[in-house]
């Protein structure tokens, strides 16, 4: 904000203009000296009234025009601000849209993986499924091996008097003997797939173990 002086308010005699046009006669008749004089003290004071004025003019001129300097420079200041607010702006929104793409590409992995541990928890519920299964055929097969066992015994006991049944008994015996062994590497079998997938299934729940943990973080 610039002020300017108020500038004094410059007082013309028009009389001293029209003493100038007096004759000698009429300046002598009239008082023309004590005009004179005047017209003189007017001048001198109106010439000191017009150099104040010119002075306090000059000094408003240069207050101007360094108030408009200023007015300029923050013109200036003000346009490259509104610039960098716009490039500001335009970066934030830049950034912004990798936010978002970032989010997205979160979310398609999270639904992934979400589909992934769906089937692991299938393939765990499977496998503690086929688990009990085995177990009650493993309870079949040595119920089996039990009853068969004791039919044996009690051919045995039956036919111990019996020569003639002895071959019959040996014969079954034998035949007993094979399908037990038929049974018992059946048997031998199924605990090697129990084992297999005891271990399968330590690694699957390790697996989805680890895999919890991953999501949780």
């Amino acid at each position: 904000m610039f002020t300017t002086k108020k500038i004094s308010k410059v007082i013309v005699l028009t009389g001293a203009l029209v003493i100038s046009h007096w004759s000698q006669a009429e300046l002598s008749s009239k008082g023309g000296m004590d005009a004179l004089r005047t017209n003189v003290e007017n001048s001198e004071h109106n010439l000191k009234q017009y150099q104040s004025n010119a002075q306090i003019s000059q000094e408003n001129i240069r207050e101007i025009s360094r108030a408009i300097i200023d007015l300029d420079k923050t013109e200036r200041q003000l346009m490259d601000n509104h610039a960098n607010l716009e490039k500001n702006k335009s970066a934030l929104n830049k950034i912004k849209e990798q936010i978002q793409s970032f989010k997205s590409d979160e979310a398609e992995k999270m639904k992934a993986e979400q589909a992934q541990l769906q089937e692991l928890l299938a393939m765990v519920k499977k496998l503690e499924a086929n688990q009990q299964a085995r177990k009650k055929n493993l309870a079949a097969y040595d119920q089996k091996m039990a009853e068969i066992d004791q039919e044996i015994l009690d051919w045995d006991n039956q036919n111990r008097s019996m020569g003639h049944l002895k071959r019959q008994i040996a014969e079954k015996r034998a035949e007993a003997v094979q399908e037990r062994s038929q049974w018992q590497n059946k048997r031998d079998s199924y605990l090697a797939e129990v084992n297999k997938w005891e271990q399968e299934l330590e690694s699957s729940r390790k697996t989805l173990s680890e895999y919890r943990h991953l999501v949780s973080n």
